[in-house]
């Protein structure tokens, strides 16, 4: 059954809602989805202890799409076969469904005011994915998948993210500043720019509003995958010396490796003048 797949893949959370609960993302995408269709979201944790502290938990370990394209494969083979002319397609990131409100709607976790989904075992280190499935809600809980009540559940609001944002955009509908959004800028990055990235120490991605965190748990995933391509140490070497095809497989690869090298160069600066 469904289940056994992806439990196999060590995917633990995962349920589904349907079509009607699940608030558009990509527009166009959206338009293409058969209405009478279930969206089964899955929690991907990529969460990996010792990895070098300049980089993102996110960005230390191999991209997730890579991952999720994998267990996509094995899902849609499995339930084409089983139900031969139906609609089913896994999607992540670029998704027809706001992501996040999915799965907490789901039940795989609530939504803090930084955003980001907070799931009771891994915390705000997992991505999110769904496969639109042409089943009945009879199929479904056969196929061993559980399914949501549809309630969008929020955090208490502490503001511990609020005020440890670098940025100061932690909360609020504008992502200017952002620590991530600077690391990952192609164009020239101001002074002022090039100074909050060096004050953050961090090369790509920012983790500091998932950190302090009172729900946060240092849960290490159980996928393999996440493990293979950790950068532990030595970023900036490592980086630097990765071929093409590795340099593909991680998430920062959406930008040429002038970018991160830049970022690179601007942590230098800091520890040449500190």
């Amino acid at each position: 059954m469904l289940r056994d797949i992806l439990l196999n893949e060590k995917i633990e959370y995962f349920a589904a809602i349907p079509y009607s609960l699940c608030r558009a993302g990509n527009l166009r995408l959206y338009g293409q989805i058969p209405c009478d269709t279930y969206a089964v979201f899955m929690l991907f944790p990529y969460y990996v202890e010792k990895t070098d502290p300049k980089l993102s938990k996110f960005s230390a370990v191999y991209d997730y799409h890579g991952f999720a394209g994998i267990v996509f494969e094995k899902c849609e083979k499995y339930l084409e076969n089983k139900y031969p002319g139906r609609y089913f397609k896994g999607f992540t990131d670029h998704s027809p469904f706001a992501e996040g409100e999915g799965a907490c709607r789901a039940g795989l976790g609530i939504k803090g005011l930084n955003g980001l989904l907070i799931n009771e075992k891994y915390s705000s280190f997992v991505c999110i994915g769904e496969i639109v499935c042409e089943l009945s809600r009879e199929e479904l809980e056969c196929e061993g998948i559980p399914l949501g009540d549809g309630e969008l559940r929020l955090c208490e609001g502490c503001g511990a993210c609020e005020r440890a944002c670098p940025a100061g955009c932690c909360g609020k509908d504008t992502r200017e500043g952002c620590i991530s959004a600077l690391t990952q800028k192609k164009k020239d990055l101001s002074p002022a720019e090039r100074e909050a990235v060096r004050k953050s120490g961090y090369l790509w991605g920012c983790d500091v509003c998932a950190l302090v965190c009172p729900h946060m748990k240092f849960t290490e995933t159980p996928i393999e995958y996440f493990h293979r391509g950790a950068i532990r140490e030595n970023a900036e070497d490592v980086i630097a010396k990765m071929d093409g095809e590795t340099y593909k497989k991680y998430p920062f690869s959406w930008r040429k490796r002038e970018i991160i090298m830049r970022n690179c160069e601007i942590l230098r600066e800091e520890k040449q003048n500190g």
